[in-house]
């Protein structure tokens, strides 16, 4: 336990890497979902989610390469990462148990007409 970090980092990095996720997500669905809508505007539809989603790219980027860079320990984005992938394996696990529980399907099998 001595070689583990001993600090709040961690904790900080494991819940800032799924913010990144959402945002990076939310970005680009941005993008996905308002191509051909009726309110469709590029600069708010499309470069804004575009540089949203460069701007948080680059945050992740630094996120794992700011420590070998001599900001903070190695460790502790290393096992931020391992934190992050655990419960987004529990999550994935757990989502598609209740959807089966639930007589859903967990994937879209077909696609309906487009309206």
């Amino acid at each position: 336990m001595a070689a583990l970090p001993n600090s709040f980092i961690t904790t900080t990095l494991a819940s800032n890497f799924g913010t990144f996720m959402l945002y990076g997500l939310s970005c680009l669905l941005c993008i996905v979902v308002y191509q051909g809508h009726p309110n469709y505007s590029a600069v708010r539809h499309l470069f804004i989610p575009i540089f949203g989603f460069l701007a948080n790219l680059a945050c992740m980027i630094f996120y794992i390469i700011g420590p070998f860079m001599g900001y903070g320990t190695v460790k502790e984005p290393l096992l931020a990462l391992g934190v992050a992938a655990v419960w987004a394996i529990y999550g994935a696990i757990y989502f598609t148990r209740a959807s089966r529980a639930a007589g859903q399907t967990t994937f879209v099998t077909s696609r309906a007409g487009r309206a």
